[in-house]
């Protein structure tokens, strides 16, 4: 009886490394996956998100915006070259962002298609 429960723990605890292997070969394809995004493909992701922060302004939900707001920071901080235009638009991406906040819906509005353009400009 006792070698037959030994057998069995063996084989439940290889069967649980099998499972460790195999997350962590996901986990590392996923994070290679994110690395080969071309620069190209962080710019588009940006300037949608911040065409539908501009969208939700406009229908004044300003928190949806912001989600928005912050997603494309998230992309633009992953675009590689263009370093002083990509930080100038970020910058006014930030502004826009303050200005939803605070409920300002026209000036925020006008600091996102100022960011867009300068992103579309890349």
């Amino acid at each position: 009886m006792a070698i037959f429960l030994g057998a069995s723990s063996t084989i439940a605890f290889a069967e649980e490394v099998e499972a460790e292997v195999e997350v962590e070969v996901e986990v590392e394809v996923e994070v290679k996956t994110e690395a080969v995004k071309s620069p190209a493909n962080n710019i588009s992701e940006t300037i949608e998100h911040l065409e539908q922060a501009l969208v939700q302004v406009k229908k004044g939900d300003f928190s949806s915006s912001t989600l928005h707001v912050k997603a494309a920071r998230i992309a633009a901080n992953k675009i590689v070259g263009h370093e002083e235009i990509t930080k100038s638009a970020s910058q006014v991406t930030i502004q826009a962002q303050i200005q939803s906040r605070k409920g300002n819906a026209d000036k925020a509005a006008e600091l996102l298609v100022q960011s867009i353009e300068t992103f579309k400009s890349l």
